[in-house]
């Protein structure tokens, strides 16, 4: 297997894997989001032998959690279920941190966290803000976020 690529995409290569594990069932509509093609927005990928396993964006937005304006929003991170267990996940999330801090200079990132994945964002440093809230149709979430 070759190794772990991590690039940027254009928004609608994101689609298929957000459908896949974010929206699954849903309209392919569901998958496109408000600000995707927005110029300050960036899409990651993380690839195995050119085929998109991990995905995640960063969209330029402040929270009541996290004011200022240098603030994103890191929103529809997934890993194709084939792929989990794999670190791939954590590999993307490294990379993005990376570019948001380096590239972006962003002093804050949050993110809407789904309540079983908290755990690896508490890894990378995230803490989490506030109580649980239910997103209808995809589940209990957890505000999130991470000084950089």
């Amino acid at each position: 297997m070759s190794p772990l690529v991590i690039t940027t995409i254009p928004h609608e290569e994101t689609w298929p894997l957000r459908r896949l594990v974010l929206r699954p069932g849903e309209d392919p509509s569901a998958s496109r989001w408000p600000g995707d093609s927005d110029t300050d927005t960036h899409h990651y990928a993380a690839c195995l032998d050119d085929e998109i396993v991990g995905i995640c964006s960063l969209y330029k937005r402040p929270h009541d959690c996290a004011i200022g304006p240098a603030v994103w929003q890191l929103r529809g991170m997934a890993v194709h279920p084939q792929h989990r267990g794999k670190k791939i996940g954590g590999d993307l999330l490294t990379q993005v941190l990376k570019n948001a801090r380096n590239d972006l200079s962003a002093k804050m990132i949050w993110c809407n966290a789904r309540e079983h994945v908290v755990g690896l964002y508490e890894r990378f440093g995230f803490e989490v803000v506030g109580g649980a809230f239910e997103i209808e149709g995809i589940g209990p979430h957890r505000v999130m976020r991470l000084a950089l």
